[in-house]
């Protein structure tokens, strides 16, 4: 595992730890693209499993922080998705550099995905001379191949209510009172929705983008193959695409001909997304990890 800095721009460098295959590489690679706040500070832990995982089978696999995230530069309030998707092209561009890596899969974890999905759209409008903030230049980069997502965020209001509740929730336990014990606080949910989650402060721009979700087009997938993975308890995913299973799905789609559609399945797992305690939810759950494996680490996915 080696730390590393990633330059996205003036002012943006992304901490960042590279998993190189201890052994033969097979030319896969995963850039893992994280959840939000407490979410990614959960998410540590079981990231790291599956990235060490994935490196025993020969994949190159970059976990890195956004801007304004974990060890990266910048504070909490210059967090925003936009900003986020040129960290991501950064990243991206990193591991296309690498010798061997024929192949990149994103991994997008909650919110995540969402910055993911914007990003590889963005990829397929054709307007190679585009710059992101961070001034990658997208005719640059080869795609990814794939999106994978777990307990993605594609519902914005129904996200925020999350967060407010957990946030409630964190601090009755810290506070061991009924009540959210400061006038302050009482009114985050009222100043543009929500101004911090369980620690973590979150600026009126991010805030906004987040509630935009809810108006996103999720019926064209920005890339072939899209999964998602759907734990108990799992954010509710657009009613534009019915639950089915990918093999259903991959085969209907082969018979009429039609675009690319994302393919969702369930997995009998409780994942707590915001405790850091893990309360009765498993640390790592193997049975989402057994799942994900075969999605990241194969040259052709198979449902």
């Amino acid at each position: 595992m080696l730390p590393l800095q990633i330059d996205a721009g003036p002012g943006r460098r992304l901490a960042a730890m590279f998993h190189a295959p201890p052994a033969r590489a097979n030319g896969r690679a995963v850039l893992v693209i994280n959840p939000l706040g407490q979410e990614a500070v959960r998410a540590h832990r079981l990231l790291r499993v599956l990235s060490e995982r994935l490196a025993r089978q020969g994949v190159h696999v970059l976990r890195f922080d956004f801007h304004g995230c974990g060890d990266s530069s910048g504070d909490d309030r210059d967090g925003e998705m936009e900003g986020w998707q040129g960290d991501l092209m950064a990243a991206h561009a990193w591991l296309q550099q690498q010798p061997g890596v024929h192949g990149i899969a994103w991994l997008g974890i909650r919110l995540g995905f969402a910055v993911g999905w914007q990003a590889a759209c963005a990829m397929n409008q054709g307007n190679e001379q585009r710059a992101w903030p961070g001034g990658r230049i997208l005719g640059e980069m080869v795609p990814p191949d794939r999106l994978i997502g777990w307990d993605p965020v594609a519902a914005g209001r129904a996200y925020l209510d999350r967060l407010w509740a957990d946030h409630q929730l964190a601090l009755k336990r810290a506070f061991s009172l009924p009540t959210i014990p400061d006038r302050q606080l009482r009114r985050q949910r009222t100043e543009r929705d929500l101004s911090e989650a369980m620690g973590f402060a979150l600026s009126s721009r991010l805030v906004a983008q987040i509630r935009e979700l809810d108006r996103q087009d999720w019926s064209k997938p920005p890339l072939a193959q899209v999964n998602v993975l759907l734990s108990k308890g799992a954010l509710p995913w657009p009613d534009i695409i019915k639950p089915a299973s990918a093999v259903t799905q991959a085969a209907a789609m082969r018979a009429a001909g039609r675009a690319p559609t994302v393919h969702l399945e369930w997995v009998d797992v409780d994942f707590d997304w915001t405790s850091e305690e893990a309360l009765n939810t498993p640390l790592v759950p193997d049975l989402a990890l057994r799942r994900l494996l075969p999605w990241l680490s194969e040259d052709q996915q198979h449902a």
